[in-house]
């Protein structure tokens, strides 16, 4: 990883915390760094602050309100869309046998709202497949032994599906453990049908990399990262910019520049031998 402070102005349409629509079309079919492609993986990684954001703020809540002797029955947690708001179902027992335990409704990124289920309920036929989906890519981590880039155990962002029909998507992050530093490496994304099978996975880096944020870093500091792995930066690239407020240049193998940054994607220009 190599600092450098990025001078030009970071342009970009900024996005909503919306879902995104689906974007499998091919580079070769949109163009890998099309304004359209890059505004899609911008909001894919957007949703994933959000989802991340809304379970730890409701982790917090959960912490404060329910007597410590009731904790050791939540087993996870699952968060929905529900308006303008992000439901965070925390939840007892696994499997089948899964019951809301806790909820809190979060807005941007405060809870709004909470409540204690005294007799946990049944969950949502949509927060099932949700929970079914992330128990898989757990244990399917753990069979293939990955591994977090940091201390911790894996932070879980599980997103339902882009349209009816298609799968589930779980990413597992290597959660951030030290003020000012953030894991780019340790991060899986899995991919499970409404059986709960995982049908495709991926990692977004073959190594760990941290991003230390100097403590006497400038406001125009950014980060600069090379990525092989894709013609295009990730959604990995812009939740890390989101999460850090700090502008990630990445290079990509056919010599492109991309900032990354809270407002979106932008080409910034190619390499020249």
């Amino acid at each position: 990883m190599i600092e450098l402070h990025w001078r030009a102005a970071l342009t970009a349409t900024c996005l909503a915390l919306s879902l995104p629509t689906a974007f499998a079309a091919s580079a070769a079919e949109a163009g890998a760094q099309s304004p359209e492609r890059l505004a899609a993986i911008h909001a894919t990684g957007a949703t994933i602050y959000a989802y991340d954001r809304a379970a730890w703020v409701a982790t917090d809540a959960m912490l404060a309100e329910v007597p410590r002797d009731r904790l050791a029955a939540v087993r996870g947690w699952v968060v929905t869309p529900e308006g303008y708001d992000l439901v965070v179902t925390f939840q007892s027992d696994s499997g089948d046998a899964a019951k809301r335990f806790f909820q809190a409704w979060v807005r941007n990124g405060k809870v709004v709202k909470t409540q204690i289920f005294a007799d946990p309920q049944s969950l949502s036929e949509a927060e099932t497949m949700l929970a079914r989906a992330r128990d898989a890519a757990f244990a399917d981590a753990e069979k293939r032994k990955l591994k977090s880039c940091t201390p911790a155990r894996f932070n879980s962002v599980v997103l339902p599906p882009e349209a009816p029909g298609m799968p589930v998507r779980v990413y597992l992050l290597s959660a951030q453990v030290a003020a000012g530093s953030w894991p780019l490496g340790g991060h899986y994304l899995m991919r499970v049908d409404d059986t709960g099978k995982v049908r495709s996975s991926r990692g977004f880096m073959n190594s760990c990399l941290p991003l230390a944020k100097p403590k006497t870093a400038p406001a125009t500091t950014a980060f600069f990262v090379t990525h092989l792995l894709d013609q295009t930066p990730t959604e990995i690239h812009a939740f890390t910019a989101i999460a850090s407020a700090v502008p990630i240049i990445v290079a990509t193998p056919d010599k492109k520049l991309c900032s990354v940054s809270r407002s979106g994607i932008v080409f910034e220009k190619t390499l020249t031998d």
